[in-house]
């Protein structure tokens, strides 16, 4: 299979970067063929409170001369932007409750665009997978495909490969 992963981060120690790391280690094990989108290789802003946005913008750029992959997995709601870009099946893995992080960190303004841009992200997915049972349940009540992945003892996004 010919698979995209499109993240914010890819090295470092963080939890999202060793995980996207591990995953493209183990798929390309498995013998497919993985490309990914990362602010490792495309332009970002450092600086706090620009790195994501302009990883968002960036990335989907990046993406528009992309071929045709047989699944898109992005990792964080920054990425999704650029996953609409690019055929294939959709996944997307949430960290956390984006719109709520945003309007704590940034304010209620920056909370309602960030709700506005979530909702749509949530619905360019064909499926979404989650690391808690709390955000199983939420994102089930709001009729989304949801994979608790913590359950499943694989690593996120394999549940529909």
């Amino acid at each position: 299979m010919k698979i995209l992963i499109i993240s914010p981060t890819q090295s470092g120690i963080g939890g999202v970067a060793q995980h996207v790391t591990g995953l493209v280690n183990y798929l390309q094990k498995k013998g497919h063929e993985v490309d990914v989108i990362s602010s490792d290789n495309t332009f970002t802003i450092p600086i706090k409170k620009l790195k994501n946005p302009s990883f968002m913008i960036s990335s989907f750029f990046k993406t528009k001369f992309r071929k045709k992959y047989d699944i898109v997995h992005v990792q964080h709601i920054v990425s999704a932007l650029a996953m609409k870009n690019v055929n294939g099946k959709k996944i997307l893995s949430l960290q956390g409750q984006f719109s709520e992080q945003i309007s704590f960190l940034h304010g209620d303004i920056a909370g309602k665009v960030s709700k506005k841009f979530e909702k749509s992200a949530l619905k360019w997915a064909d499926a979404i997978t989650v690391p808690s049972q709390e955000m199983y349940e939420e994102y089930t009540k709001k009729s989304y495909k949801v994979f608790y992945t913590a359950t499943k003892k694989l690593f996120r996004g394999l549940l529909i490969l």
